[in-house]
């Protein structure tokens, strides 16, 4: 029998426990040490007799599903493991348009994360925001562009948690048409979880220091 993550989940193996986000729900949950290494042999394409038990338990779980349909299109993005700490650069003048377009974000994110939670985590950019720089390559501006979303913080002292700061960098950045990776980890023992932004490698709202302690779990585009 050929089973699959149920789609809308991620995981990762952390501290010998496989942790999992349910983008759809929008929860963690993690399994036990014995259950993860069930979970791990249920993913092998040649199951052994004695694993049916385990199969038919996650499957019962909504952790895995049958069969491999439709799983092209809802394959997790591929992303780069964090490398680089985002260069420091001298101080730069903030356009007044760039300041206005990132506090702007930042006050609707803030509206979003009180009244719709969950819609930080969907899947891809609103296209509203997309389509202000589809045709604009902002790459070569990337650091007056951080400087701008930096400055706009510290006029807005607003209660963002990291998810929020992180999208709305995110959106920031893609009208000037960069690219970039939402990446969240999550760590045990205390269980905590944690997002950030990176362009390829490189971690752009935070420090490899301040993201060592978490194993990425999910990057979404």
């Amino acid at each position: 029998m050929l089973v699959m993550l149920r789609p809308g989940l991620a995981y990762c193996v952390t501290e010998g426990q496989a942790v999992f986000l349910d983008l759809t729900a929008d929860r963690y949950f993690a399994l036990s040490p014995a259950k993860t290494a069930a979970f791990s042999d249920c993913l092998i394409e040649d199951h052994s007799p004695e694993a049916k038990p385990a199969l038919r338990y996650f499957i019962d779980a909504g952790i895995l599903v049958i069969g491999v349909a439709d799983a092209t299109g809802r394959a997790l993005p591929n992303i780069q493991l964090p490398a680089r700490d985002a260069p420091l650069l001298p101080d730069v003048s903030v356009r007044r348009q760039t300041l206005v377009r990132a506090m702007a974000i930042l006050l609707a994110t803030r509206f979003k994360q009180i009244y719709r939670p969950k819609a930080l985590f969907a899947f891809g950019l609103e296209a509203r925001w997309w389509k202000l720089g589809a045709n604009v390559s902002g790459r070569g501006r990337l650091g007056d562009l951080l400087e701008a979303m930096s400055y706009a913080e510290r006029l807005l002292p607003l209660r963002l948690n990291c998810v929020s700061r992180t999208r709305a960098l995110k959106y920031f950045l893609a009208c000037y048409g960069v690219d970039t990776d939402m990446i969240v980890g999550v760590r045990l023992h205390p269980f905590s979880a944690h997002c950030w932004l990176q362009v390829d490698d490189i971690v752009l709202n935070d420090t490899l220091e301040g993201i060592a302690p978490y194993t990425v779990i999910r990057g979404i585009k």
